[in-house]
């Protein structure tokens, strides 16, 4: 693994007992252990101070976290670790124990299934202001995926024995996280009812257009995905091979739909990109 740059809140919030001080002074030993092996650094601060403005504007705009009661939410970023991670570190290994929980501030997350040692596909990519690791972290059980930083990414991190002190002292903690796991079950049903009720052609422009709303940022010519993106990753999104969403892209291209560049799309025609994605 890459060395990484961590930086760690020093404060718990004002309301916590001494007995949860300690539990959570714990839980970093633990974790500064697991970070001191792998050669990464570590610095204290608090969480929202060492984030800029429109990171922090990210992380709070997030659908799920601004759903939070103000008391909970601040309690989270005061217990937060900062910290860096190169285009390809891994950051979670699929059946490992779960010890973190993770928010993406700037970049993204690749997670990954590994089916077999010799094959990974990827699941999705998380945006910033996802957060991921909650589930293992609540039931106890192993990590599902393998997540490496797409990008240069910038992360938020709970440790293991801060999350669960969270769930103890804030009873909307589980409340919030059953929404969130609810969310997360709406989206794997759709995206499983449309590999059986779309075409090819339609999986794909439904994948970029939830690409365009998770990465896009404006440039002169519309909307442009901001994500390093294979061709072979886009396929395992969607179900296909590289070489069938070779065409489809290109297809789309030829019609004027989307511009393609190295590892990189441009979307031209909004709407009927979205057009295409609709069943017929």
């Amino acid at each position: 693994m890459c060395p990484a740059h961590i930086e760690r809140s020093g404060l718990q919030p004002e309301t916590a007992a001494a007995t949860s001080t300690q539990h959570a002074f714990t839980g970093f030993a633990t974790l500064s252990s697991r970070l001191d092996s792998l050669g990464i650094t570590r610095h204290a601060g608090r969480g929202p101070q060492l984030l800029l403005p429109d990171e922090s504007r990210v992380v709070e705009a997030g659908a799920w976290f601004a759903s939070l009661p103000r008391e909970l939410h601040d309690a989270i970023l005061s217990l937060a670790l900062v910290s860096y991670a190169r285009h390809g570190q891994r950051l979670l290994r699929q059946g490992a124990p779960a010890e973190e929980w993770l928010c993406v501030v700037r970049g993204s997350i690749r997670l990954c299934h590994s089916a077999s040692k010799r094959r990974q596909v990827v699941a999705t990519f998380a945006p910033p202001g996802t957060w991921i690791g909650d589930t293992e972290l609540a039931d106890g059980g192993p990590m599902m995926h393998d997540a490496y930083a797409q990008g240069d990414t910038k992360l938020l991190s709970i440790s293991r024995a801060d999350f669960q002190m969270l769930r103890q002292r804030y009873a909307d903690l589980d409340e919030a996280l059953l929404r969130l796991q609810c969310a997360r079950l709406r989206s794997m049903i759709e995206r499983v009812a449309d590999m059986h009720a779309l075409s090819l052609a339609q999986r794909m422009a439904k994948q970029l257009l939830r690409l365009e709303h998770a990465f896009g940022v404006d440039v002169s010519r519309g909307p442009s995905i901001a994500l390093q993106v294979s061709q072979s990753e886009l396929g395992e999104l969607v179900g296909a091979s590289r070489q069938r969403i070779n065409s489809v892209l290109k297809q789309f291209e030829r019609e004027g739909m989307v511009r393609l560049a190295q590892s990189a799309v441009q979307i031209v025609a909004h709407d009927v990109l979205q057009a295409r994605a609709a069943p017929n």
